[in-house]
C-alpha cells in the first residue's frame, strides 16, 4: 500500500502516531527529591546512582529510583533512561527486579 492509497482519515491517525513518539520535554527538576530519597534509604550518593558505579548498593538504588520514576512521574521507559543517561532496557530490567518478577535463566 503506498501514501496515496491511504484516506485522510489514515494519514492524520499516521502523523498522530508520529507526533506522540516524539521526545518530550522531562522535568528533570522534579527527579532531584526522588533522587535525594534513594540516597537516603540506600545510603549512597546521588552522584554514586548517577555514575558509571555497578555496586550492590548503588545498583539497587538506582534501580529502585527509576521504578519509581516511572511509576511517578509516568514517564516512558525511553525517557526514564535519557533521564538516568541509561538505555531502555536497563529500566526494563530495573523495573523487573523491583516488581520481583525477574526471570532467572537455568542453564
Amino acid at each position: 500500500m503506498s501514501i496515496s492509497e491511504l484516506s485522510p482519515k489514515e494519514v492524520a491517525r499516521l502523523v498522530k502516531d508520529v507526533e506522540s513518539t516524539e521526545p518530550r520535554d522531562l522535568d528533570v527538576e522534579a527527579l532531584k527529591p526522588l533522587l535525594l530519597e534513594a540516597a537516603a534509604r540506600f545510603h549512597v550518593t546521588v552522584y554514586g546512582i548517577l555514575s558509571r558505579g555497578r555496586t550492590k548498593s548503588v545498583a539497587a538504588a538506582r534501580q529502585w529510583a527509576m521504578a519509581e520514576a516511572r511509576v511517578r512521574f509516568g514517564w516512558s521507559l525511553t525517557e526514564v533512561g535519557r533521564a538516568f543517561g541509561r538505555h531502555h532496557t536497563t529500566v526494563i530490567s530495573a523495573c523487573a527486579v523491583q516488581s520481583g518478577k525477574r526471570r532467572v535463566r537455568v542453564a
